[in-house]
C-alpha cells in the first residue's frame, strides 16, 4: 500500500460554500496542525482524525507575565553578583569584612530561592508549550 504522500490524486472534488460557511472553514483550518487547505478538506470528507491547536489566552498572557518576571529575576540576580564583586574590590577597606559576611549570608539565602524560581518558571514554560 501507497503512503498518502506517493499517492497519485488525480479526480477532483469542487464544492462551492457561501462567504460566511467558507471563512468558518478556513478559521478552523487555521486552528488545526495542517499546513494546506486541500489536507484539511480531505481528512474531514473521510472522516481521518484533525488535531486542533487549543491555546488558552489568559494562560498565553500568564506565560507572558512570567517570562517578564523571570528576566527581572535574572536582573537581580545579575546586580547582587555585580554588588558583590564591587565589595570584593575593596576587601582591604575597615569593616569590610562584616559587609563580606552580610553578603554572603544573603547569598547563600538568595541563591536556593531563586534557582527554586527559575526551576518552576521552566516547569511551567515546559508545560505551556507542550499544549
Amino acid at each position: 500500500m501507497k503512503s498518502n504522500k506517493n499517492v497519485k490524486r488525480e479526480r477532483w472534488l469542487n464544492t462551492r460554500l457561501s462567504e460566511s460557511e467558507f471563512q468558518t472553514v478556513k478559521a478552523r483550518f487555521q486552528k488545526s496542525t495542517f499546513l494546506k487547505m486541500s489536507e484539511y478538506s480531505r481528512s474531514l470528507l473521510l472522516g481521518k482524525p484533525v488535531k486542533i491547536i487549543h491555546r488558552n489566552q489568559s494562560m498565553d498572557e500568564l506565560m507572558e507575565e512570567l517570562i517578564l518576571l523571570r528576566q527581572e529575576l535574572n536582573y537581580v540576580s545579575h546586580n547582587f553578583n555585580q554588588a558583590v564583586k564591587k565589595l570584593n574590590s575593596f576587601a582591604e577597606m575597615p569593616d569590610a569584612h562584616y559587609w563580606k559576611n552580610a553578603i554572603d549570608i544573603s547569598r547563600n539565602q538568595l541563591e536556593p530561592c531563586i534557582k527554586k524560581i527559575k526551576d518552576r518558571f521552566n516547569t511551567y514554560a515546559d508545560l505551556w508549550s507542550q499544549k
